[in-house]
């Protein structure tokens, strides 16, 4: 009895879940700020994205962080051949550790370097799988906020910041 209702499970599971994932990176900044990028789909219409950054610049100062959001992504417009494209929106949560960002007490006194938060993080884009349907070119913009700041500073204000992804990827 039980092996039958795996079977059932099993086969229908099968019929509604698309089993494919597609791991990227960010072309528009893989020598600065490595990432990795993999997307899972679940429907025609719904995926999940795990992204991951960790980078370093230095401008007026240096900048030193590491970033993760996860994105529940809607696509809009139907699959070409069941691979995730076309036009996407993708809310979701975001954590952010500024490793430079000094916590400052009341008095004014810097008590240790290195901040993190959280919050919402919303993207809009656009993804095109190519003609052999195993790499992919992820267009898009993000707006991630930070809003809960996970150690308490005298400067803790509501931030935001914005992202943008030309992001290659491979579909397995």
């Amino acid at each position: 009895m039980s092996r039958n209702v795996l079977v059932l499970f099993l086969f229908l599971f099968s019929k509604f879940i698309i089993a494919q994932t597609i791991i990227k990176t960010n072309a528009m900044n893989i020598p600065l700020i490595p990432s990795l990028h993999i997307e899972q789909g679940f429907t025609k219409h719904i995926s999940v994205q795990l992204n991951l950054h960790r980078g370093t610049i230095t401008f007026l100062s240096k900048t030193d962080w590491f970033n993760g959001s996860l994105d529940l992504r809607f696509y809009i417009k139907n699959y070409k051949s069941r691979s995730l494209s076309g036009i996407y929106l993708a809310p979701g949560l975001h954590y952010n550790f500024d490793y430079n960002e000094p916590i400052i007490l009341e008095n004014q006194n810097i008590v240790r370097y290195g901040r993190s938060n959280i919050g919402p993080i919303f993207r809009a884009g656009y993804q095109i799988v190519f003609a052999n349907e195993r790499w992919s070119l992820d267009l898009g913009l993000g707006l991630a906020t930070k809003m809960i700041y996970l150690q308490k500073s005298l400067y803790s204000d509501f931030d935001s910041e914005f992202r943008a992804m030309a992001g290659l990827g491979y579909r397995f």
